[in-house]
């Protein structure tokens, strides 16, 4: 039951694209293709409008949680903000 813990619930921060705006950014949910999340819950962030959820594929990952795969933190960028991705790789070859 993984999906439904907030380790699977980010925000991104709040942004502008094209003609789209998202003032209180927007909810990033991982996804599995066989497993379902409380489709209650689901409904209720989608309905809010505001905030509406992007699903990332996290079926590769043990738990499923999107936190696991990215964050954000504030920069200097034209959107004030950048997105941090991990990479196993790299953080592997930074440990030998």
């Amino acid at each position: 039951d993984t999906l439904n813990s907030f380790g699977n619930f980010e925000t991104i921060p709040p942004y502008t694209n094209g003609a789209e705006s998202f003032p209180l950014g927007r909810i990033l949910r991982g996804n599995i293709a066989t497993y379902y999340p409380d489709q209650t819950f689901l409904r209720m962030m989608e309905a809010q409008k505001i905030q509406q959820p992007l699903y990332i594929d996290t079926s590769w990952l043990l738990v499923g949680h999107v936190d696991e795969t990215l964050s954000f933190i504030k920069a200097s960028s034209p959107r004030g903000w950048v997105m941090l991705v991990n990479d196993p790789a790299l953080a592997k070859k930074m440990l030998e």
